[in-house]
């Protein structure tokens, strides 16, 4: 057939037979059926292009021949075994989000990927990642990392989501100088003093760690947008000079003076006439009413994370 694109998504497949006989395919969409067999795709040798999210495959050992993708989607699968893609060298995006993966080692000579997502996985080991270093998007949310030495050299990265892990030295990201975009929320940190010099930040996601001293934030001043919830914080005067900032949390640190005339309290202020909305907490009806405001903004930015990481379509 001279059939060089195909989209059959969301239609309750089962069966792909038939495909093997598509072998000019370039681009092919099977998301959100119901595949769990791929055995007919081993031929489709032109594909650039597979969109296979939301299935129920766990063997993808007809893809390794498949040597001009340069995108493939398998996000939300039931994979452990990634070796079949050791040889898929043109992989430009890959999405192996949401499977059951442990080994990434075949993905240590990918050197073009630009954006890898492996965001809840059963993941412990990145040095895989090492020499990877055209990434500028890496999403590795979810997974049981303790290690992200093996990151040191990917200097190229614009985005990196590294929350709920099991991280406690970050002092590797200083390297990272590129990055605009930088979850860490759901960690062991404490020590945050290796994002100093990240002046290219605009999204900091720090909540939910252990953090009490945020002077390494001072001179970040093109944050817009930063979470420091649930952390130890008592003194915020490293936000003062933030004028860019849009939207800031604070919610849950329960050492920090808020109260009206506080030195807290008056860079606050100074920040809310700059034009950021500040959640924060403060006694009597102020409380409640911004407490559910911060909430309603984390429910509203967890959502952006979701879909800026699962990106589909």
């Amino acid at each position: 057939l001279e059939l060089d694109y195909l989209d059959a998504s969301s239609y309750n497949i089962q069966n792909l037979s038939g495909l093997e006989y598509c072998v000019n395919l370039q681009e092919l969409y099977l998301w959100y059926n119901q595949i769990s067999d791929i055995s007919a795709l081993t031929g489709l040798t032109n594909l650039q292009s597979l969109f296979l999210w939301h299935n129920q495959i766990s063997d993808i050992s007809a893809l390794a021949g498949l040597t001009n993708l340069y995108y493939l989607d398998l996000d939300d699968n039931q994979i452990e075994n990634i070796s079949a893609l050791a040889n898929l060298i043109n992989l430009w995006t890959l999405y192996l989000g949401y499977n059951q993966i442990s080994d990434i080692s075949a993905l240590s000579g990918l050197t073009n990927l630009y954006r890898l997502d492996l965001e809840e996985n059963q993941i412990e080991n990145i040095s895989a990642l090492a020499g990877l270093t055209n990434l500028h998007y890496l999403f590795l949310s979810h997974n049981q990392i303790s290690d992200i030495t093996a990151l040191s050299g990917l200097t190229n990265l614009w985005t990196l989501y590294l929350s709920y892990n099991q991280i406690s030295d970050i002092s590797v990201l200083a390297n990272l100088i590129n990055l605009q975009d930088l979850s860490l929320w759901h960690n062991q940190i404490s020590d945050i003093s290796a994002l100093a010099g990240l002046a290219n930040l605009y999204y900091l996601y720090l909540e939910e760690n252990q953090i009490e001293n945020i002077s390494a934030l001072a001179g970040l001043t093109n944050l817009w947008t930063l979470y420091l919830s649930y952390n130890q914080i008592s003194d915020i005067s490293a936000l003062a000079g933030l004028t860019n900032l849009q939207y800031l949390d604070l919610t849950n640190n329960p050492n920090l003076d808020t109260s009206p005339g506080s030195d807290n309290r008056i860079i606050i202020d100074d920040l809310i006439d700059n034009g950021c909305e500040v959640i924060f907490d403060e006694a009597g009806e102020a409380n409640s009413q911004s407490i559910e405001q911060g909430k309603y903004k984390k429910d509203f930015m967890d959502e952006r994370i979701k879909k800026n990481m699962s990106k589909k379509k």
